[in-house]
């Protein structure tokens, strides 16, 4: 396994944040050399920022919005859901109530 680290400091000219990124690289081979089998290398990158660029920071709070709009939806849309089913309930129970009473009617009166 192997790590590399690069730290890239801002220049005077600049007025970006120093950024500091971490990658890792780690190879597996499944199954004995020469069989045939696969490699798989796995690459992970972390990065870390001292400070976010107004457009990370707009782009991390639109998607905290969007997110937020999509779960405010699903709440909705779940609760609606559950009045039908509950809708749905009452009118089987209704429905089944009802088919007795015919039931019985037909039983008093005869069926024609």
């Amino acid at each position: 396994m192997s790590s590399t680290s690069t730290n890239s400091e801002p220049s005077s000219s600049t007025s970006r944040p120093s950024f500091n990124q971490t990658v890792t690289s780690s190879t597996q081979n499944f199954g004995a050399p020469g069989s045939g089998n696969r490699v798989l290398k796995i690459v992970t990158s972390s990065s870390v920022n001292s400070g976010l660029s107004p457009f990370g920071q707009n782009a991390a709070s639109t998607i905290r919005d969007h997110h937020e709009r999509e779960k405010k939806e699903i709440l909705e849309l779940n609760n609606r859901l559950a009045e039908y089913v509950e809708k749905v309930r009452f009118l089987e129970a209704q429905n089944e109530k009802l088919a007795a009473d015919l039931k019985l009617l037909q039983g008093r009166f005869g069926k024609k």
